[in-house]
């Protein structure tokens, strides 16, 4: 059995008491959900055999820059007395929802329906975050957040399904606001008002990712009392290796096809602020 001295808290609310971890992975993914023993899933569903949970842990923090990923993804498989229990950790909820949907989720069924994250600002946040969520689309590169949630933040990425030739780099920039101070003085978002939005970039060099890391770094630091310097969230993390490779002509054709003629993503004055708006910014795609 999982804990035969009773020494770990209740996993009863993740449908694992009395369950053998089925797999040394297993084991240890039950130990990480021992930590969320206490803390209702954002969002959960279940299927014949399978349980499907989104989490979030709002009170962590680490010290660190960039700060952990904090939004965890877990799938739970029960099969005779055994579990086969996966977790995985994002920077974003649609790249969570998008690693459940992977294992046979359905991702509409894990749509946050409640605080920060249920509001988003505008359609065009809905429609990049809808591209977050399709399986296989995006090689994610790098990520910088604070180290709290809910919190401003940057995913770097390639697109695999519409890799643009001429911006092959796109950054998922994640905007909150507004912030107050909490009871024990910490700056959180309001938890009545805030909201937030994703908007997409794209760049054609990692020198121009750099560049628009440094405008935004400004921005946030100026954002938040008490900061003298900037992050430089750009030197904070590691790019592995990776081909930005060209599509062949087809796959350009498809691309070029698929795209809207609309105005860029975020252009609206009223939403919350986009560090990258002196870039060139991508029509919304499908």
């Amino acid at each position: 059995m999982l804990d035969p001295e009773g020494l770990w808290p209740d996993l009863d609310q993740f449908g694992l008491d009395g369950l053998a971890p089925a797999t040394e992975g297993s084991w240890d993914s039950m130990y990480i959900l021992t930590y969320y023993s206490e803390s209702p899933p954002l969002r959960a569903q279940h299927t014949a055999g399978h349980s499907y949970y989104l989490l979030l842990d709002e009170h962590a923090w680490s010290g660190d820059l960039p700060g952990p990923p904090l939004v965890l993804a877990a799938h739970v498989h029960r099969n005779n007395g055994t579990a086969l229990v996966e977790h995985s950790f994002h920077p974003m909820l649609p790249l969570a929802q998008r690693w459940l949907a992977e294992r046979g989720a359905d991702a509409s069924a894990l749509k946050v329906t409640s605080g920060v994250y249920a509001r988003p600002t505008d359609l065009a946040t809905e429609q990049a975050e809808e591209r977050l969520r399709t399986p296989g689309r995006y090689e994610v590169l790098a990520h910088f957040t604070y180290d709290w949630e809910p919190s401003p933040g940057w995913t770097l990425a390639l697109d695999r399904h519409q890799l643009d030739p001429e911006q092959p780099y796109r950054i998922f920039h994640r905007d909150v606001g507004p912030y107050a101070l909490d009871r024990v003085g910490f700056l959180k978002p309001h938890p009545e008002s805030a909201c937030y939005t994703v908007a997409e970039y794209g760049f054609t060099s990692l020198r121009e990712v750099e560049d628009w890391c440094r405008v935004a770094d400004k921005g946030w630091a100026g954002r938040f009392p008490g900061w003298r310097d900037a992050p430089r969230s750009f030197d904070r993390v590691t790019i592995p290796a990776h081909d930005p490779a060209v599509p062949n002509r087809t796959a350009r054709s498809t691309a070029a096809a698929t795209r809207t003629t609309s105005s860029g993503i975020g252009d609206d004055p009223n939403q919350p602020h986009h560090p990258g708006d002196a870039h060139r910014r991508p029509t919304p795609r499908l």
